[in-house]
């Protein structure tokens, strides 16, 4: 997604963190999901539970709301680590 007047916000969504571990940015919701701003993403750490073992997929969700109309787009990705 790409903002290209300047008339966009961008927020992104982080789903499937498991309990007990954490982001190393973004704001923990409490049910698995993480709020970050695009700014948060540089040098973004999965931070895993001292029993964590394995591998984990996240889903990061990307959403564009044009603050002008209202119309939103988002772009979803599986990340595994």
């Amino acid at each position: 997604l790409t903002d290209t007047d300047g008339s966009e916000n961008l927020a992104i969504l982080i789903e499937d963190v498991p309990e007990g571990s954490a982001l190393s940015a973004g704001v923990d919701n409490g049910d698995g999901t993480w709020s970050l701003q695009p700014g948060e993403l540089e040098g973004l750490e999965f931070i895993p539970s001292a029993d964590f073992n394995g591998d984990v997929t996240l889903t990061v969700n990307a959403t564009s709301t044009d603050v002008d109309t209202g119309t939103t787009a988002t772009a979803t990705q599986d990340v595994t680590i």
